[in-house]
């Protein structure tokens, strides 16, 4: 299984940067690589690290509250603001492709192991923040591609065309998403951790910065790319740090 897990780990590190070289017509194939890559990465590697009962759970959060809320969202504007997918993304229920809450998976593992790393009292939080500031990219990035379109009456206060509210949605379905799965599943504390358990470290690492490179420099967009460095980099770099620290010991 530790073999499966880390070819699907180097796949998902080698689709982002080759996703920002394609041409238009290829970038929903280059989106869906992507996704199947990371979350097949992000399921499997909690399946081993941590047990079959916490892969099933938070994959199963993530599916019914973020697709629960995706969906009142996508119909009344609440939690996210008012928006609308196009149909790239494939079957969709009350307007929302049955591939997006994939999407709030495949980083909520990332996510929940830095803060288990940096700060497991406060577990829920970190996590819930990491996640979001995750979505200081995404968002940008498929609006770019044209798989989902924000009302331009959405939000009084915007970033880059995103009503902030979307970003206090994600926070909040975060915190649901975390609190329930950590009921479950109890998010001790990292003093000691092998490469492979380091996995998902490694990969909200090469995101922040992967991502951040590939707006300012290949895609023109230097204030997504600076705004995702900087909140994205408010947990990476310390986690970075922390990291180092345990492995040098």
């Amino acid at each position: 299984m530790q073999l499966f897990v880390w070819v699907l780990f180097a796949l998902h590190l080698l689709a982002q940067p080759v996703y920002a070289l394609l041409p238009a017509n290829l970038e929903l194939i280059g989106t869906l690589f992507i996704v199947l890559t990371s979350t097949t990465f992000a399921f499997f590697h909690l399946w081993e690290t941590r047990g079959n009962k916490a892969a099933l759970i938070l994959l199963l959060l993530c599916f019914f509250v973020a697709g629960s809320l995706e969906m009142l969202s996508v119909q009344t504007g609440f939690p996210f603001g008012v928006y609308s997918y196009g149909s790239q993304l494939g079957f969709a229920v009350l307007g929302v492709p049955l591939l997006v809450p994939l999407c709030w998976q495949m980083m909520a593992h990332n996510a929940a192991t830095v803060a288990r790393l940096l700060n497991p009292r406060a577990a829920i939080l970190v996590a819930a923040g990491a996640l979001v500031s995750w979505d200081v990219y995404l968002d940008p990035q498929m609006v770019r591609g044209g798989y989902w379109v924000w009302q331009r009456s959405s939000g009084v206060f915007t970033y880059v065309g995103i009503p902030l509210e979307n970003y206090a949605g994600w926070f909040l379905t975060a915190l649901i998403i975390f609190a329930l799965y950590w009921k479950f599943t109890k998010p001790t504390a990292i003093s000691r951790l092998t490469w492979f358990e380091a996995l998902p470290i490694l990969s909200f690492i090469w995101t922040w910065f992967g991502s951040g490179l590939v707006n300012i420099v290949w895609w023109n967009q230097p204030i997504v790319g600076i705004a995702g460095l900087i909140c994205m980099g408010f947990f990476a770099i310390p986690a970075a740090k922390r990291l180092l620290e345990i492995r040098n010991k």
